[in-house]
């Protein structure tokens, strides 16, 4: 039994609640022809929640007011225009495609085996801002230098770049503004009607979060006699993140005046797990096993926050308006 970060750093993330490690005696691997796996997958997210539809009754109070109503001029009285800005607007929802390819590479010999594989993943979200792309790889080698000793090593590397709309509680999101649509804003009948917030605002805010992890580990497994076995891991687990907010000034009711975050975590964990097992036979059919283990966790956390507020006006924010800016770190 493997449990802890020891297990996460061989195994990955799944593995962070324990893993039941099954070693059996080794046999004769002999030649391994080299098998190699190559899968593709592809699908779409779609909106499943049906949006509201906006309303205007063109009434006489209305029709008198073309500067504010002009899609009622020339319309019969109590006519009542209708839009459903996520259903009319192609600016706002897309079918986002999800695409998966994996391939892998597993071989070896009498004395060793491997396996590599490398995966690449994108997921597109239902707004046009908003996806996640996925690049990973993972190689296994075992080793056997002889009856008595065994040796594994697992390398695992992956690449995540997440982007996230603007929440939809804030005043200039996609949901918000379409909620509050004014149909007749225009005269144009296909023109799409925001009282507050819209695509090109919404689409402008940038979210983004870049992530890279890097797994390295090895296990040994030694028996110098047939009753005592040992076996040492020994890992390394380290994630570097980049997450940044650009809301340039008029996009967001948070900070109206703009603003530029970015926050820079970093961990490392190194581990080291040892188990010795003494086993004795007790009668021909009841063996017993004595274990006892140690397990060492190093865990060192730091993280690097900005923040600048003030970007100015959006036709002079380079030159007219001087950004203040915060940094903090800790560990």
């Amino acid at each position: 039994m493997l449990k802890g970060p020891a297990a996460a750093t061989l195994y990955g993330a799944e593995a962070a609640n324990g893993v039941i490690q099954i070693i059996t005696k080794k046999g004769n691997r002999g030649n391994q022809a080299a098998r190699v796996s190559v899968r593709a997958e592809t699908g779409f997210n779609r909106q499943a929640i049906d949006m509201q539809d906006n309303y205007t009754l063109c009434d006489a109070a209305r029709m008198a007011a073309p500067g504010t109503y002009p899609g009622c001029t020339g319309k019969p009285l109590n006519t009542l225009l209708v839009q459903n800005p996520f259903r009319d607007d192609p600016r706002v929802l897309r079918d986002g495609q999800i695409r998966k390819y994996d391939a892998s590479v597993r071989g070896g010999a009498d004395k060793y085996s491997y396996y590599v594989g490398m995966n690449h993943d994108e997921n597109e979200g239902v707004l046009s801002v908003s996806y996640e792309n996925r690049n990973g790889g993972r190689a296994n080698f075992g080793f056997t230098p002889g009856s008595k000793m065994d040796i594994d090593l697992n390398l695992g590397f992956s690449q995540t770049r997440l982007r996230l709309p603007i929440a939809d509680e804030s005043a200039v999101s996609l949901s918000f503004g379409a909620a509050r649509g004014r149909p007749g804003c225009s005269t144009n009948a296909d023109s799409i009607c925001y009282t507050i917030g819209n695509p090109i605002l919404s689409n402008r805010y940038n979210n983004q979060t870049r992530s890279q992890r890097v797994t390295l580990g090895s296990t040994v497994n030694y028996r110098p006699t047939n009753w005592f076995r040992n076996r040492l891991t020994v890992g390394l687990d380290n994630t570097s993140s980049i997450a940044e907010v650009l809301s340039l000034p008029g996009e967001s009711d948070d900070e109206p005046t703009g603003a530029y975050n970015q926050q820079v975590p970093r961990t490392t964990i190194y581990t080291i797990d040892y188990v010795g097992s003494v086993e004795h036979s007790l009668t021909s059919s009841i063996l017993s096993t004595t274990s006892v283990g140690s397990q060492v966790v190093s865990n060192k956390t730091e993280s690097i926050f900005g923040q600048g507020i003030g970007l100015g006006a959006a036709e002079r924010r380079h030159s007219e308006r001087q950004a203040s800016w915060k940094c903090a770190t800790w560990h």
